[in-house]
C-alpha cells in the first residue's frame, strides 16, 4: 500500500522537532508525502532533487526549502557524496504566543519553495540552523524559550531577505511538460481527470504517459490525482469544513463512499476519525 502522509509530529503533545539527517550515495523517497506541520529544510552538504507540489528543484549547499503543511513534496539524491541536511518541523502553536499575527507564516505559502541566500545570510542561517539542533539535542531548564526564540528569530530573517532568490531547475522538455501536467491537475481536481483528457490535452500518447508518469511525478497517474484530492480534502477540514460529501464532491470523487476509502488508505483513517481527531487538538475559540 503506497501511503502519502508522513505526520513526524502526529503525536498531539508534540510541536517541535529537529532531524540531522547525515547519508551517502543516491537515498531517495519512492512517492511524494506530506506532513501535518511546517518545515524548513537546509542543505549543508553536496545536493539534492526535489519535487515541491508540481515543481522540480535543485537543492544545493545552504540552500533553504519552506514547506506548509499538506504540501506534497518528494526528494532524490544526485551523485554518491555525503550529504547532511537539517530539518525543522513544527506546528504553529509552538510560537504563536511569540508572534503578533500569522503574517510571517505567508512565507511558506509562496508560489515557489526553494531559495538561496548571498553570502552574509548564508552564513547567519547556517548558524540559527546549527544552533537550533544543538538546543534541540541537548536538555536544559529554558530548552523550549531558547528553541521559540531561535526558530522566530530564523523566520524573522527569511522575511526580512525576501527568502532569497527563487532556484527552479527543470532540466528538460519532457521534464517541463510533466510540471504542466501536474500543474493542470492541481488547478482541477475538483473536475473528472482522466489519462485520455490528459493525453489529449497535453499532445503525448496515453501509454508513454502512463510509462513516465511515475518517473517524473514519483506515483502512478491515479495515485496521484487522488494523492493531490486527499490534500486538498485534509486542507478543508483543517479550515473548519466537516460535511464529508460536500467534501467528496468538491475535490472531484464519485462519491463519499469512493471518497472515504481513497482517504482511509492513504491516511489510515476514515474522514470522520480525522475530522474527530483533529477537532480535539485544535485550539478553542
Amino acid at each position: 500500500m503506497e501511503i502519502f502522509t508522513e505526520d513526524l509530529l502526529e503525536d498531539t503533545t508534540s510541536l517541535f522537532a529537529v532531524e540531522e539527517q547525515i547519508y551517502d550515495g543516491e537515498v531517495n523517497m519512492m512517492f511524494y508525502h506530506h506532513h501535518n506541520h511546517y518545515e524548513i529544510m537546509y542543505m549543508t552538504h553536496d545536493k539534492r532533487l526535489m519535487c515541491i507540489g508540481d515543481r522540480k528543484y535543485e537543492l544545493n549547499q545552504n540552500n533553504v526549502a519552506l514547506l506548509p503543511p499538506y504540501l506534497a513534496h518528494k526528494a532524490t539524491g544526485i551523485g554518491s557524496l555525503t550529504k547532511r541536511r537539517i530539518l525543522i518541523n513544527f506546528k504553529k502553536e509552538f510560537i504563536s504566543d511569540m508572534l503578533p499575527d500569522d503574517s510571517l507564516f505567508s512565507i511558506f505559502n509562496m508560489e515557489t519553495h526553494v531559495f538561496e541566500f548571498d553570502n552574509e545570510t548564508r552564513e547567519k542561517i547556517r548558524k540559527y540552523f546549527e544552533d537550533i539542533l544543538q538546543i534541540y539535542l541537548y536538555d536544559n531548564f529554558y530548552k523550549d524559550y531558547h528553541l521559540k526564540l531561535k526558530l522566530c528569530e530564523l523566520i524573522l530573517l527569511l522575511n526580512k531577505k525576501g527568502v532569497g532568490e527563487e532556484i527552479v531547475k527543470i532540466d528538460d522538455d519532457i521534464a517541463k511538460k510533466f510540471t504542466s501536467i501536474a500543474h493542470f491537475i492541481n488547478n482541477n481536481c475538483h473536475s473528472k481527470i482522466t489519462l485520455d483528457m490528459i493525453s489529449s490535452t497535453f499532445d503525448i500518447d496515453k501509454y508513454q504517459l502512463s510509462r513516465q508518469f511515475k518517473d517524473y511525478l514519483g506515483a502512478s497517474f491515479v495515485t496521484y490525482v487522488n494523492t493531490v484530492r486527499i490534500t486538498r480534502a485534509r486542507r478543508m477540514m483543517l479550515n473548519g469544513l466537516n460535511n464529508v460529501t460536500e467534501i467528496a464532491f468538491t475535490n472531484g470523487f464519485d462519491s463519499p463512499t469512493h471518497f472515504s476509502r481513497v482517504f482511509k488508505n492513504m491516511t489510515g483513517k476514515t474522514p470522520k476519525q480525522y475530522m474527530k481527531e483533529l477537532h480535539a487538538v485544535m485550539p478553542k475559540e
